[in-house]
């Protein structure tokens, strides 16, 4: 295991155990299953260190909390001032998205069998506690970011099927 930021059997330590007891279901059933885990953890302060919880002004801050040493999964926080978001992007890789503070906006596009990029859902706002993930076996082209009108700092705990260098994430444009 690679060196925590965290103390050891603390909730985050439990967490990591039960994601890397999941890691053999399939995606669907893993993203499931770990969101499930996440969820009360996200209500648990305290766990991340202080230090990592400050918004930059020149864009969202992302944290690596850890990683594991066979590159099977890495969980990192995002910190999110009032505006700020991710491209339009997509993982290749399932991901589990939770928030620990504050409200995002969730955004899912689709290509279209043109090969037009199109909305394939209305906006979500996701609030503390709250869990999404994605798979992109059925679709993961996403963005997410501060909610809009929210002038607070956000964060939130995503955990990605992978190393985060190898997530081979891919950009796209959008028209509206």
């Amino acid at each position: 295991m690679t060196a925590l930021k965290t103390a050891p059997r603390s909730p985050f330590f439990e967490f990591i155990l039960e994601v890397e007891r999941l890691l053999h279901r399939s995606n669907l059933d893993r993203c499931r299953q770990i969101g499930e885990s996440l969820r009360p953890l996200l209500f648990e302060k305290g766990w991340i260190a202080p230090e990592l919880l400050h918004q930059r002004r020149d864009g969202y801050r992302r944290e690596l909390l850890y990683e594991d040493q066979d590159g099977a999964f890495c969980i990192r926080c995002f910190v999110w001032g009032a505006g700020q978001a991710t491209p339009i992007h997509d993982h290749r890789s399932w991901s589990v998205i939770g928030v620990f503070s504050g409200t995002l906006q969730s955004e899912n596009f689709a290509m279209s069998a043109s090969g037009r990029l199109e909305r394939s859902a209305a906006a979500e706002l996701l609030h503390e506690g709250e869990v999404v993930w994605l798979d992109p076996t059925v679709g993961d082209i996403h963005r997410i970011g501060a909610a809009p009108g929210d002038d607070g700092v956000s964060i939130s705990v995503h955990i990605y099927g992978c190393r985060f260098v190898d997530v081979c994430r891919a950009g796209y444009d959008y028209a509206a």
